[in-house]
């Protein structure tokens, strides 16, 4: 097959790796790498180049062959490309969307552990500022959080999104307690860290009448129940104004 063909795109910048990646066709993709090395097997250092430049061809939506691949779950497909050229800088998409990102919002555990295990600098943002750790809170994945607390990705706890939320203030505001049992073991100064609005985990939490949420919070971080957010609330303004009889309790019980 001709050089050029293989890295023609068709009316939406995909080249056939992006296509034969989003199918999962593993022997296919294995081939278009085997035949864009051909032309240079007798110049290592250009085998390398010329796999690197189809690795590295992004469609219209600035796509990789492994965000596709990554996106539609082809675990196989997965651990070839990011074998090929674990250097290989897998940055956002336009919708601010890393492989490993894509990975952990879908719960593909095996394929953010390959990501893990192969690819050297693996980037776990996504969009509105929330990264691979908060994508996992969201999911309320256990497994998975502590998968990435036990990565490089585990310094994480401390990147805040948009509204200025880490991961513990989303599973805190959702209520999600083993997570947040996991992420205040890798790093309890997040319970004490404000969003936006100067607004601390269990805020969220009481806010929202997340009972056992509330008390591991205070369990783990006592002192949090003296902080205010930008109103002047502490935890008990909060739980007050929550739909919880039994948050209004703990929170009050906390208060005196």
């Amino acid at each position: 097959m001709s050089p050029g063909l293989l890295l023609k795109a068709n009316t939406k910048g995909e080249t056939l790796l992006h296509i034969a990646g989003r199918h999962g066709h593993v022997d296919i993709v294995k081939d278009l790498i085997a035949e864009c090395k051909k032309p240079h097997q007798n110049d290592p250092e250009k085998v390398i180049e010329a796999a690197t430049l189809m690795l590295g061809m992004t469609n219209e939506t600035k796509d990789k062959a492994l965000h596709e691949a990554v996106r539609y779950n082809r675990v196989e497909v997965v651990k070839m490309v990011t074998k090929e050229d674990p250097s290989l800088p897998y940055d956002a998409n336009n919708a601010e969307e890393t492989p490993l990102y894509l990975a952990a919002e879908r719960g593909y555990k095996d394929v953010m552990q390959d990501i893990f295990l192969t690819c050297k600098s693996p980037a776990g943002h996504g969009p509105m500022g929330r990264t691979a750790l908060h994508a996992v809170a969201f999911r309320n994945d256990t497994e998975m959080t502590k998968v990435l607390l036990e990565s490089s990705i585990g310094t994480q706890t401390s990147k805040v999104d948009q509204q200025g939320w880490r991961p513990l203030h989303l599973a805190a505001h959702l209520g999600y307690y083993d997570v947040v049992k996991e992420l205040l073991k890798a790093d309890k100064s997040a319970a004490y860290k404000a969003d936006n609005e100067g607004k601390i985990p269990l805020h969220l939490a009481a806010g929202k009448g997340r009972l056992h949420t509330m008390q591991e919070l205070i369990m783990s971080c006592p002192s949090s129940c003296e902080l205010v957010d930008d109103r002047g609330w502490n935890v008990f303004h909060f739980a007050l104004h929550s739909e919880s009889r039994r948050a209004k309790v703990e929170g009050q019980s906390n208060y005196f």
